[in-house]
């Protein structure tokens, strides 16, 4: 039996060595074989120039001078043209930010005169508050009146004397309120904006 086992092994191992020699003979290898790509043709030869006449080579010296000279004032004058297209977008910038400059300095003086007329308003409001000393009249004398004169003995008759005048009395003064808060800038901003 276990001479079986192994000679079934080794015949399953010739038939795959076979198989593996089959597979080899059928599918190409992933190399070429050099036979089936023609050979890279030799490269052409260089003709020698002739030699450059002293005319051809004075005529293309004066040709490349001009060249670089041209080349050069084309260089310039796209250089001084980038200048001035620099500077332009600097002014440009620049009256951007003057015009920020100058709306936030008007903003701040607008807000310093509407600051100084709510401070003119407050003491307004505080002189109002406060009375202003009145000024006292000297009290009225009345002259006693004349004396009846007695002609006829008539029953005497009641005289009633007035009362002096003297000034009404002051309308109820309303105590001034405690020294008023100082207001936010949220708070005055609020204010102003009727304005």
């Amino acid at each position: 039996m276990s001479e079986e086992i192994f000679e079934t092994e080794s015949s399953t191992l010739d038939d795959f060595d076979a198989r593996l020699e089959q597979e080899e003979i059928f599918t190409p290898s992933p190399t070429a074989s050099p036979a089936t790509s023609p050979p890279p043709p030799p490269p052409p030869a260089k003709k020698k120039r002739k030699p450059l006449s002293d005319e051809r080579k004075a005529q293309l010296k004066e040709q490349l001078r001009k060249g670089r000279e041209k080349s050069l004032a084309s260089r310039r004058r796209n250089k001084k043209l980038k200048e001035i297209e620099k500077l332009k977008k600097l002014e440009e910038e620049d009256k951007i930010i003057m015009a920020s400059l100058k709306k936030k300095k008007d903003r701040e003086q607008n807000k310093d005169d509407l600051l100084n007329q709510i401070e003119e308003l407050k003491k307004k409001l505080s002189q109002k508050e406060t009375p202003a000393p009145e000024e006292k009249a000297p009290p009225k004398v009345e002259k006693p009146p004349p004396p009846p004169k007695e002609t006829k003995k008539e029953p005497p008759k009641r005289e009633f004397k007035e009362a002096p005048k003297t000034q009404p009395p002051p309308p109820a003064q309303h105590k001034p309120p405690s020294e008023p808060k100082a207001l936010t800038r949220r708070q005055l901003a609020r204010m102003m904006r009727g304005f």
